[in-house]
């Protein structure tokens, strides 16, 4: 990586998971202003994914006292789909290079994977108020191809979730008697949502255990003719609710199902004193999940902005 005078880059490794959520948090703070605590588990979940090698996939770059100022991460989960980026450089070092130097780094890297006549595409994103970064991003070839947004919600005790569609029956998730079922639905739920890459059960099931916010009591499953036609799995990261995954069968769709899933995992939340629940979203969902969150009193707390770029092979 060609850094600017005074850095150098590394592989992380794991003893450095405090360090660089601690990255991620000050450019939450930046440009956000708040942060949602949410950084140090998604570094968690990502750097335990079967298909992330850290010493690979992964640099820090940091000053000549270890400080690190910046992160970025490049894996390609899928082998025929693309490659995913992720970075951040800390706001106290921006505007020196370290950016344009991550940039090339992860598209020579990408590049050196390719089949000879190969090409594939490699995603990059930023939040809006990135400016600066969207600017590089334009500069370098990359095309804005999807927004995604945090919705949030303010929660209080009264909150009620409210009857189930008719024929349909909304109850807690089960472990060890709904993860099939579970998994099935949310996979053909969002088989058809942008940038989705099917997991096998197995891998979905050892990654979720992994995840010690993983917490199948706070989930829900909706069952109707004696099958479960939905489900949602949530988890409580530092008092705030979350819901990380929500489907519905394709076939059940459109019938109120997800917002009754919605509205009892709130309330759930609520009724355990939680004040406060985040979901992401992919505002040209073409369910319109975005109006359904706004429909149950969600807002929108932040916007993330996804690029591309094709890489060829040399």
């Amino acid at each position: 990586m060609n850094l600017p005078e005074g850095y150098t880059a590394r592989s992380a490794v794991g003893h450095d998971l405090d360090a660089v959520a601690a990255l991620w948090d000050a450019w939450d703070l930046a440009y956000f202003g708040e942060t949602d605590g949410s950084n140090r588990v998604g570094l968690q979940y990502e750097w335990g994914s079967p298909w992330v090698d850290l010493e690979r996939d992964t640099r820090v770059v940091q000053m000549g006292d270890g400080t690190l100022a910046a992160y970025v991460f490049d894996a390609k989960r899928d082998p025929g789909d693309r490659f995913d980026v992720g970075a951040v450089v800390h706001p106290a070092h921006e505007g020196r290079g370290i950016g344009s130097a991550i940039l090339a780094w992860t598209e020579e890297k990408s590049r050196a994977q390719l089949a000879p006549s190969m090409s594939m595409p490699l995603w990059n994103a930023t939040g809006a108020p990135n400016e600066g970064g969207i600017r590089l991003f334009e500069a370098h070839g990359y095309r804005h191809v999807r927004t995604f947004r945090q919705m949030v919600i303010d929660l209080d005790p009264s909150f009620e979730a409210g009857p189930a569609p008719g024929n349909v029956t909304v109850r807690g998730y089960v472990e060890g008697a709904d993860d099939r079922a579970a998994h099935a639905v949310l996979d053909e739920a969002f088989s058809t949502h942008f940038g989705y890459i099917s997991e096998p059960f197995e891998e979905w099931w050892e990654h979720q255990r992994a995840d010690e916010t993983f917490d199948p009591s706070l989930g829900f499953v909706a069952e109707a003719d004696g099958q479960i036609v939905g489900a949602s799995i949530n988890g409580s990261i530092d008092g705030t609710g979350w819901i990380y995954e929500i489907g519905v069968g394709q076939a059940w769709q459109r019938r109120g199902i997800g917002r009754a899933l919605v509205r009892h995992s709130f309330a759930l939340f609520a009724a355990a004193g939680v004040k406060v629940a985040r979901l992401g979203v992919d505002t040209e969902n073409v369910k319109d999940a975005l109006g359904l969150y706004r429909s149950v009193g969600m807002r929108e707390a932040r916007e993330w902005r996804v690029f591309e770029k094709r890489i060829e092979a040399d």
